[in-house]
């Protein structure tokens, strides 16, 4: 299995109707706290989530900041659901893989 803590998802219009009316995904087997990039048809990133609690959850812009790193966000979308998995206080196991920048 090679998990990625992650789906990139192209969904069609019902699907994406779906999602948004009753905030689910029936063909899909989302694991506890796993995330999701959602495209449309032409293949553009129209929303990040992830599942949790049994729900489909939206993920916002997460920014951590401090007077010692200064503001902090995440430049690609596998950075930007990487730092809304850090800064989850309902997470309690985090794991982060891959090189410097390589967004894996």
């Amino acid at each position: 299995m090679n998990y990625k803590g992650y789906e990139d998802l192209v969904l069609s219009d019902e699907e994406l109707s779906e999602l948004y009316q009753n905030n689910s995904l029936k063909n899909y087997n989302f694991l506890e706290n796993e995330y999701g990039l959602i495209r449309d048809k032409s293949n553009k990133i129209i929303d990040y989530i992830k599942f949790q609690d049994g729900q489909v959850k939206s993920v916002g812009f997460p920014i951590f900041e401090s007077r010692y790193t200064g503001k902090v966000v995440g430049r690609n979308p596998q950075q930007r659901l990487a730092m809304d998995m850090l800064l989850d206080p309902s997470i309690e196991i985090k794991l982060l893989a891959g090189g410097y920048g390589c967004g894996l």
